[in-house]
């Protein structure tokens, strides 16, 4: 068809349209800088362009807008030059063209013939990239048409939606863990459950993910729930050597299995990485739980004690929505449960707010604090019985290798040194995140490279850290005077230190 009307101009200066490209054979490729798939694709693109622009072939990479984070030109220029792009490159930051081309997923390549239409289009990094553009390009510049087996990438089979197999029998599976146990539908019925978890080692939210399953492993695992971390494909192939090396790094002690040809994900719809799969003893789905959810701690646990009275886990509210993935990896909600509704869209009539998911730790709010008993650094005492001595005590819950802990240390530094003279003290409770253990000198030096001042305790063994829930990093737990925890902060949000100085101030006032 005729490719829709547009317009563009490249960094450049140059006016790309419609009436501009008639003529020539014209590469549109719809990206976005902070897209993985685009950032391995565009380097394998620029081969290309260096031999077909000599041919009169047009290369135009679009940047697009993915999220909301907002490139400046700048950024997309460096960004181009970095991965070796030298074609003309346009900024459609309000996706206006890429819309207009379908191009709803990135990369998302659009070649134009010389009369101006769309003659094929190329979805995402494939695989057989080069061989396929060129056969592509070939035709068109010798005005035939182009050969049927490389007009597109082939569609891959639609996979059933996850949440379509709740209550129905699981798909057959039939796979070995690197450890050489079988894992196959027989085996459900030697536990009360079993958790497969679908995933992939170049998916950023299945790392991040993997951690909090081990925390819910650790204590399901002695109630003879069987966990298993399905190793899929996504785009490179990974080795079983690398599976093992970063499942290490993240914490991970239950099995692993692998699956290089993705048909078990397939099988149990798992079109998008982490997808999670609950089966029963008696071999049906029970639940399903996409994506690194906001509360998958409390949610699986609700779902695996559930099952454990012998009561269906469908029965449990249904999980929150996956952060923002990748194209290709949409969202789902649990079987019955409508859509979350867009941030600042209110609530049916009738129907109370939505709350937001509370975070482990933050559900200990209003309760005394867990007794324990630290030793800092310098050799100080810092346990529950300092509660007392202070108006207030700032348990900081941090790891040496957590890159969001040393974006958030600094900032809780400024609110140290305004208020450490009103009688707060606060301590910084370093914990292991991954296999590395980091000794005490690496740890002081890394934190005081951060910027922190604050006073340091290691927690061996990550004890003190389980007793405050503190699930991920960092956990920021005040404590008041009489041993209550009166505020939680999970993460390094930018205004920290308002947020921070707002509680303490309170908790003075109440002294």
């Amino acid at each position: 068809m005729p490719a829709p009307a547009f317009k563009l101009t490249t960094i450049d200066g140059k006016e790309v349209t419609n009436e501009s490209l008639k003529g020539s054979v014209a590469v549109l490729d719809f990206f976005a800088v902070n897209c993985g798939y685009c950032k391995k694709q565009i380097p394998r693109v620029e081969p290309i362009r260096a031999e077909y622009a000599d041919k009169g072939v047009r290369f135009i990479n679009v940047s697009q807008k993915m999220g909301s984070k907002e490139f400046t030109q700048d950024e997309v220029v460096d960004t181009m030059k970095q991965l070796g792009f030298r074609g003309e490159v346009a900024l459609d930051h309000t996706n206006t063209v890429g819309k207009a081309f379908q191009a709803s997923g990135f990369p998302t390549m659009v070649i134009l013939d010389k009369e101006g239409k769309v003659a094929v289009t190329n979805v995402g990094n494939i695989g057989d990239l080069e061989d396929r553009m060129k056969k592509q390009l070939d035709a068109l510049l010798a005005g035939k048409p182009i050969p049927s087996e490389v007009a597109a990438a082939p569609a891959a089979p639609k996979p059933a939606a996850p949440d379509a197999g709740v209550g129905k029998p699981a798909p057959e599976i039939a796979l070995k863990t690197v450890g050489g146990k079988e894992l196959n539908n027989a085996g459900f019925a030697q536990s009360p459950a079993t958790v497969l978890d679908f995933f992939a080692v170049n998916c950023g939210y299945c790392i991040k993910q993997i951690p909090r399953l081990e925390t819910i492993r650790k204590t399901y695992a002695e109630k003879g729930i069987r966990f298993v971390n399905v190793q899929m494909k996504m785009g490179q192939e990974f080795s079983e050597e690398d599976a093992k090396k970063k499942m290490a790094d993240v914490g991970w002690g239950g099995e692993l299995a692998r699956d290089m040809t993705n048909a078990s994900g397939q099988k149990y719809g798992a079109s998008g990485f982490p997808t999670m799969v609950i089966v029963g003893k008696n071999g049906k789905i029970e639940a399903v739980n996409t994506g690194n959810i906001a509360d998958l701690e409390t949610k699986v646990a609700a779902q695996l004690d559930a099952i454990l009275a012998g009561k269906p886990a469908s029965t449990v509210q249904a999980a929150a929505p996956p952060p923002a993935a990748p194209p290709g990896t949409p969202p789902a909600a649990a079987p019955g449960t409508p859509s979350a509704a867009a941030p600042g869209t209110p609530p049916a009539p009738g129907q109370p707010p939505a709350e937001k998911p509370k975070r482990p730790a933050e559900e200990l709010i209003g309760t005394q604090a867990p007794s324990f008993s630290l030793k800092t650094v310098d050799g100080k005492t810092v346990s529950s019985d300092e509660y007392s001595k202070h108006s207030a005590m700032v348990l900081n819950f941090v790891a040496p290798n957590c890159g969001f802990c040393k974006k958030q240390v600094p900032n809780l530094d400024k609110v140290r040194a305004d208020y450490e003279a009103k009688g707060i003290r606060f301590v910084n409770v370093y914990e292991r995140m991954g296999t590395k253990d980091f000794e005490t000198v690496e740890a002081i030096d890394i934190f005081k490279q951060a910027g922190s001042n604050l006073e340091l305790a290691k927690d061996t063994g990550n004890e003190i850290g389980l007793l405050f829930k503190a699930t991920s990093y960092p956990t920021m737990v005040i404590v008041g005077k009489d041993g209550k925890i009166e505020h939680v902060n999970v993460g390094a949000k930018p205004d920290i230190e308002q947020v921070v100085k707002g509680q303490l101030d309170a908790l003075i006032a109440k002294k």
